[in-house]
């Protein structure tokens, strides 16, 4: 009886034992530890970016793939409207309050990898610093021999290496300031406002602080940065001051900071020796307590020795598109709720000391094989300095490989950028990114792509070839992001940066595909990124900025109706053999334009080049 009820009892705990076996045994196979994002061929993680950033979406995707390619599982993607709050790895800004935590902890381009709240965070202070977040995880995270991704307990925390640090004005810290610009600037003076906003992107990109930018309409604040003839007093001291045409002031007086020139690019010139002289970045976190002048004194202003340029191409801009945008511009200026960036007074690029006329014939057209050129010819004129046929990208007549002007400075160990609204693998940023004998090879991506993994182009971006899609508001930030990681730590660089839309819209106008309004909006958007440039260059003197056209499209003209009215004549479907414009600044230019009427495309990179020390590039022979 006694062992019966031993059997018995027995049984009972094995009964109440087992789930605990199975419970274990469950758990070590298939349950996942929170810092186990795959394993075992599971994930219970679902990656999240930020539903309004495009960056953060790329980024985001090529953390999917790149976990998917090594370990064979595909976690699910989705932006930051999802409810979920758990088991999420939020990639970039997104709207959960683990992201915001602790982005207030990071400067600009600073990036951590990070457990907070339940999810898993790769953010960085920007869309760069976010995607080397990703890259950071990608090569350290994924162990491919195991299809295994985890992440440590402790915070992954990268921090830049800017090149100033603490910032002060005789003792009052940089951030104490407001940066202050006339409140009519954005519409009537465009240079001088992108110069306030450029100040504000100089310490941003170079000490990581974010300056408050804002008009003289505004409450007057104690410490003042003040761009241009504002209504502050301390701007109103200088107006009886004559000034000649290449001079400016830069002083202090009392918790104003003020620049003033004898006009816009003055403006920036003083804006120029405020970050270059009173700070001169010198790298490795410099602490600067800077002095400003207290004397009202005019200096004169001169390019010193350029090292780096940017070139700039509207793509389809005939000189009648320039007109169509100046009408447009101004009719705008009369409409009190007009948007700043679709107003123009002035197309920005007048405001530079040198402007002349391009030829744009590409090979075919001189061989009689075409009656005008096509963007990959013209573009390829422009970088390589080599006439070439239509279809042709970075290659001459006969499909050998040309050196364009960017591989001529990453050869030189400069830092490059070519970004476009069109996309990436388009005629015009394609002739500085590849080599093939048709824009449509299929290979020009690829060929993108492997200089970046190199790191042979520091940036390349462009846009989606959707004309129903098309978001210009987005060219102006990419002209500034660009530009930056072109220009990081003050590095030298080259840069091209293509308004592609002129283009596009002039080519569907006849068939009723695009307006007219469209059109003169893209050059209105082109003038922006040009303003914006010209006071990146006064403030990166070193730089030398040429301002033109690939070729004219849709064979515009105007007519003058009187009392305001035009009408606008598109008589092509395509592209003409018309001149275009060329306008120039910085250091040497003057060799390119001054007191000559008319260039050839192909002396454009042939100048660029002698910036980097190289005085026989493209064809000696030009037709």
């Amino acid at each position: 009886m006694r062992t019966y009820v031993k059997i018995i009892c027995l049984l009972l705990c094995l009964l109440m034992v087992a789930p605990l076996f199975a419970a274990c045994k469950k758990n070590d196979d298939d349950e996942l530890a929170y810092n186990e994002v795959v394993k075992n061929g599971k994930s219970n993680y679902t990656i999240v970016y930020a539903k309004d950033s495009a960056e953060a979406k790329k980024a985001a995707t090529d953390l999917r793939d790149a976990i998917k390619e090594k370990t064979g599982v595909e976690l699910k993607l989705a932006d930051d409207s999802i409810s979920d709050t758990e088991n999420l790895i939020l990639v970039g800004t997104t709207n959960r309050q683990a992201t915001a935590t602790l982005l207030s902890t990071m400067q600009e381009k600073d990036f951590i990898i990070a457990y907070r709240d339940g999810c898993l965070c790769i953010t960085g202070g920007n869309a760069a610093a976010t995607t080397r977040a990703v890259k950071y995880f990608i090569a350290n995270n994924i162990n491919d021999a195991e299809d295994l991704v985890t992440f440590k307990a402790e915070d992954c925390r990268n921090e830049f290496g800017y090149m100033l640090g603490d910032l002060k004005v005789d003792g009052t810290p940089l951030t104490n300031y407001t940066i202050v610009y006339p409140a009519s600037a954005p519409k009537y003076d465009k240079v001088t406002y992108y110069t306030a906003i450029n100040i504000q992107d100089f310490f941003l990109n170079n000490a990581g602080i974010q300056l408050n930018v804002t008009s003289d309409a505004a409450t007057e604040v104690a410490n003042e940065i003040l761009v241009g003839m504002t209504n502050r007093t301390a701007s109103e001291n200088l107006e009886s001051i004559e000034l000649a045409a290449d001079q400016y002031i830069l002083r202090k007086e009392g918790s104003k900071i003020v620049m003033l020139g004898a006009n816009s690019l003055m403006t920036g010139a003083a804006a120029g020796a405020f970050v270059n002289t009173c700070f001169a970045p010198t790298g490795n976190g410099t602490a600067v307590n800077a002095t400003v002048p207290t004397a009202a004194t005019p200096t004169t202003f001169t390019f010193p020795k350029a090292t780096s340029a940017i070139l700039m191409v509207g793509d389809g801009m005939g000189m009648n598109h320039v007109e169509a945008g100046l009408i447009a511009g101004k009719a705008n200026l009369e409409n009190a709720d007009s948007a700043a960036d679709k107003c123009m007074d002035i197309f920005a690029a007048d405001l530079m000391p040198y402007k002349a006329q391009c030829i744009t014939r590409s090979q075919s057209v001189i061989e009689g094989l075409a009656e005008f050129t096509d963007s990959a010819a013209a573009g390829t004129a422009l970088s390589t300095g080599y006439k070439t046929y239509n279809y042709y990208i970075g290659t001459d007549k006969s499909g050998n490989q040309l050196k364009n002007i960017r591989e001529l400075a990453a050869e030189k160990g400069l830092r490059t950028a070519v970004l476009t609204t069109a996309h990436i693998t388009d005629a015009t940023p394609a002739a500085f990114l590849a080599h093939a004998s048709s824009r449509y090879d299929t290979t020009l991506q690829a060929q993108i792509d492997k200089l970046l993994e190199n790191g042979q182009v520091n940036f390349a971006e462009g846009d989606i070839n959707d004309l129903a899609k098309v978001q210009e508001k987005n060219f102006l930030d990419r002209t500034r992001r660009g530009l930056a990681a072109a220009s990081e730590n003050n590095a030298s660089f080259f840069a091209m940066i293509e308004e592609a839309h002129i283009d596009k819209f002039s080519h569907q106008v006849m068939a009723g595909g695009a307006s007219v309004t469209q059109v003169q909006n893209a050059v209105l958007y082109y003038n922006e990124a040009i303003a914006y440039t010209m006071a990146f260059v006064m403030l990166h003197p070193t730089t030398a900025l040429i301002v033109t056209a690939d070729h004219e499209c849709g064979d515009l003209e105007i007519y003058d109706q009187g009392n305001g009215e035009y009408y606008f004549s598109f008589n092509s479907d395509n592209h003409t053999n018309k001149n275009v414009y060329v306008w120039g600044m910085g250091d040497g230019v003057d060799t390119l334009l001054e007191g000559k009427d008319v260039i050839d495309n192909t002396d454009i990179p042939k100048f660029l080049a002698t910036i980097y020390g190289e005085n026989n590039f493209g064809d000696p022979t030009p037709q």
